[in-house]
């Protein structure tokens, strides 16, 4: 049997509300699970230094008039330790009344996890983490919360070693409300969406660097779902975000629309989430070979001092909010130098299967090199001269369908 141990108030829009303050109209629902089928103690003990920075980001949030957070924290029976050193974490912050965190207490079957695939590790390590499993969770941890009073619903994970900053959820509103209003999304029921532009931590020893980019893919933590006029929380349980894609390309975006979800990116917001590279852990270290622009870095003492900046510290686009129709038709070009020579990256993967593109090395208006067509989203021209560019097109079977040009470097 689970068990919630509520550290914020009852209801959200009860009585307990100042009268002058109007209703929320958004809730945030964020799950996050510690360690789940984790039970070794060394590592649970280097978890948990990282958790606590995860933590504190989440309870710093600055969280709009409109709008609450419900903190779900779950957490397995078997981890005492940690259940009290969190709640004692969430105790010191105190009550606020847009912010609100539960601990959400569950055993592990005797018997194990049916259904999973035990050569993965992420499975054996996060059983919860998938269906049904997660499903169970949601609906065992929020068991009498009243959705219905609020005219939105949005819901987010977010894993126990990553960050947000202070705006973050701030962002997820104004990205829900930018997609409700854009001409361009047609899909009337709930929304899948994908913030694009990132911050990716690496953290040595003494320092961490924060690359601040737009990448090809959205991230959890930054990848949910808006549920309009929610009915019930039986009604919000197959929405997790982890079933979100971290492609929001012309084929899930298809995928999507059968069930009457529609699937759509979001760029152009200050960067509010950090996917933190710790080192050895379950996950590529690198995530470059996702990257599309490079917006800046910023150099910090360590993963908690990114708790200090603010918003004008952080490098971000300047075109404003944008709500990305996967598969637009909108060729997008991107270089930058590396060791190996010249990358160029483009948005292929949004176009239609089978599509191809080749590439023209371009250096004072003519054209130094090339490479013919084929499906490959990136590749690499060797010596490039300074001040080149890079000339792209895309074709679908013998028609040349889009064609773009990127900046000289």
């Amino acid at each position: 049997m689970a068990m919630t141990v509520e550290t914020g108030p009852v209801e959200p829009t009860s009585s307990a509300r100042e009268p002058e303050s109007d209703p929320a109209r958004t809730l945030v629902i964020l799950e996050m699970i510690f360690c789940d089928n984790e039970s070794d103690a060394q590592i649970l003990a280097t978890y948990f230094s990282r958790f606590e920075i995860t933590l504190a980001s989440v309870l710093a949030q600055d969280v709009p008039p409109d709008a609450e957070l419900l903190v779900t924290l779950h957490m397995s029976r078997d981890k005492v330790e940690w259940i009290d050193r969190v709640d004692d974490m969430i105790r010191e912050v105190g009550r606020s009344p847009r912010l609100r965190c539960n601990i959400h207490l569950y055993d592990h079957p005797p018997e194990g996890y049916p259904g999973g695939d035990l050569s993965r590790v992420d499975w054996v390590k996060g059983p919860n983490k998938h269906s049904p499993h997660r499903e169970r969770l949601f609906l065992e941890a929020h068991e009498g919360l009243h959705v219905d009073r609020y005219r939105r619903v949005l819901r987010v994970n977010l894993d126990d070693d990553d960050l947000w900053f202070p705006w973050h959820v701030r962002n997820l509103c104004d990205a829900a409300r930018a997609a409700r209003l854009s001409p361009e999304v047609s899909h009337a029921g709930p929304l899948a969406l994908g913030i694009l532009d990132s911050i990716i931590g690496y953290v040595q020893e003494g320092s961490t660097t924060l690359d601040v980019q737009r990448l090809k893919r959205t991230l959890t933590g930054q990848k949910f779902y808006v549920i309009d006029s929610p009915e019930s929380v039986d009604a919000l349980a197959p929405y997790s975000s982890l079933g979100v894609p971290e492609r929001i390309d012309a084929e899930f975006h298809e995928r999507f629309g059968k069930r009457e979800i529609g699937l759509y990116g979001i760029v152009g917001l200050v960067p509010s989430f950090v996917y933190v590279r710790w080192g050895q852990n379950l996950s590529r270290q690198g995530k470059q070979y996702l990257e599309v622009t490079t917006f800046g870095q910023v150099e910090i003492s360590g993963p908690a001092a990114a708790l200090d900046l603010n918003e004008s510290e952080i490098p971000h686009s300047v075109d404003g909010l944008r709500v990305v129709v996967p598969g637009d038709g909108e060729l997008r070009v991107n270089v930058r130098r590396n060791a190996r020579g010249l990358l160029v990256t483009t948005n292929l993967e949004d176009f239609p299967a089978g599509a191809e593109v080749c590439y023209y090395l371009i250096h004072r208006r003519n054209r130094a090199d090339a490479r013919w067509y084929s499906s490959d989203p990136e590749m690499t021209f060797r010596d490039a001269p300074p001040s080149s560019s890079v000339r792209a097109f895309v074709r679908v079977g013998t028609e040349v369908v889009a064609q773009a040009e990127s900046r000289a470097v």
